[in-house]
């Protein structure tokens, strides 16, 4: 089989241990638009089919223990929601770690707090380790959404977009590689999508449609997770990891279809 040359690639989602896995593996020589953060897929997807034309808008930005709450880039909304300042008011997490004390930068335009639990929102855009009250913050996350676009537009066929799962226990696999298909489906096709679907009851396999590799990691389920490890799939190279787990299998599935030959651009 003739593997796939890939110059590019890019996380998009769903939080930080989609880049630690490019960054692990070497797959990426530089940042992009989704890396360090919280963002639904649907969310990730919209925003790269409308090219990011409201991704730094309508910002509230909140940190519980110094008691700000604010609106920066003001676009679409001229004040902090209500269903936000909820969540302000309450006792911000993730699963079990403790957010009163982190700041963060939550895009209105693709959030839905649902409780004050951020892992529970079904729409989710926070930028988990990024200062929106620093123009410089700011300026680095534009250059990466050009970077993007510009490699995206210009070279598809050599780019792939990786996206990791949350823990899936609510779901079947063939009922979540078709809504990832028709959601894929909105995107260039020449583009390489990689998508780890962590399911707590489901046996290892992949399976390839078109350019899209999708590949079933069996993972604890949510309530070890939570109780163990205080948060979800944060593997063995991770600060706080889980016992044994790694994506080695999932790169080895990875490298059986493309190779990287990677194109490097300065970090920002």
């Amino acid at each position: 089989m003739t593997r796939k040359e890939i110059k590019y690639s890019f996380s998009i989602g769903y939080r930080c241990n989609s880049v630690q896995f490019l960054r692990r593996y070497e797959m990426s020589k530089f940042s992009g638009p989704f890396d360090w953060m919280y963002i639904d897929i649907e969310s990730a997807v919209e925003n790269i089919a409308n090219y990011f034309k409201v991704y730094l808008s309508d910002i509230a930005v909140i940190k519980k223990d110094e008691n700000i709450l604010e609106l920066i880039n003001s676009e679409k909304y001229d004040s902090v929601r209500d269903d936000i300042k909820m969540f302000f008011d309450g006792t911000p997490v993730y699963m079990k770690q403790g957010y009163s004390g982190q700041l963060l930068p939550i895009n209105q335009n693709y959030s839905n707090p649902k409780s004050n639990d951020i892992y529970r929102w079904d729409r989710v855009c926070v930028f988990l380790h990024h200062d929106f009250r620093k123009d410089d913050e700011i300026e680095k996350i534009r250059i990466r959404i050009s970077r993007f676009n510009e490699a995206t537009a210009k070279s598809p066929e050599d780019s792939l977009l990786l996206y990791v799962s949350k823990i899936l226990d609510d779901t079947t696999v063939s009922a979540e590689i078709d809504r990832l298909s028709s959601l894929y489906g909105t995107l260039d096709k020449r583009l390489n999508i990689v998508s780890v679907l962590c399911f707590p009851h489901e046996e290892e396999r992949h399976v390839m449609i078109d350019n899209m590799l999708f590949i079933i990691k069996k993972v604890p389920g949510y309530q070890e997770q939570y109780e163990t490890y205080e948060t979800d799939n944060n593997f063995e190279w991770l600060e706080w990891g889980m016992q044994g787990l790694n994506f080695d299998k999932e790169f080895e599935i990875i490298e059986k279809y493309y190779q990287f030959n990677l194109a490097y651009k300065e970090e920002v």
